[in-house]
């Protein structure tokens, strides 16, 4: 069974980080969704041909992490010393293991949150873990945002 409105705003209203943030959420369409959506790209240079593939084209996390611009940025500059140093295979080493990193995490999420009723089974008995990384996860994007 998938979630319905009800069961995702239910689950949504039970993480204090997010209820005050999503209180007047309003379905107006049948709750869609398709995952993954990510992308993995297994070799993002050639060395004959001169190319070195930046940002989506070289794999894009699945937006339920919600890390694509923090890792696109970082790329670009992993791939902007590549570029000046030589050195491309490191930059793929590194592209590589910073996107193996968001998959895991996008894949582990997705199955805690697969089913209305695992979601619910997570958040009644991990529920010492899941509001902290979500509060965590909230409170760093807001102090983006912030102004000073």
């Amino acid at each position: 069974r998938h979630f319905t409105p009800d069961g995702l705003t239910r689950l949504v209203a039970a993480i204090p980080a997010l209820r005050a943030r999503t209180r007047r959420i309003e379905f107006t369409t049948p709750v869609l969704a398709s995952a993954p959506l990510g992308s993995h790209v297994p070799r993002i240079i050639d060395e004959t041909d001169r190319l070195l593939l930046i940002g989506d084209a070289a794999g894009s996390p699945d937006p339920i992490v919600g890390d694509g611009l923090a890792l696109a940025l970082a790329s670009t500059q992993d791939a902007a010393s590549a570029i000046v140093s030589g050195h491309w295979r490191e930059y793929q080493r590194r592209r590589l293991a910073r996107g193996a990193k968001a998959r895991r995490l996008g894949r582990l999420m997705l199955r805690l949150s697969q089913t209305e009723r695992r979601a619910s089974w997570v958040l009644r008995h991990l529920s010492a873990v899941v509001p902290r990384l979500l509060e965590f996860a909230v409170g760093q994007e807001s102090s983006h945002h912030a102004r000073p």
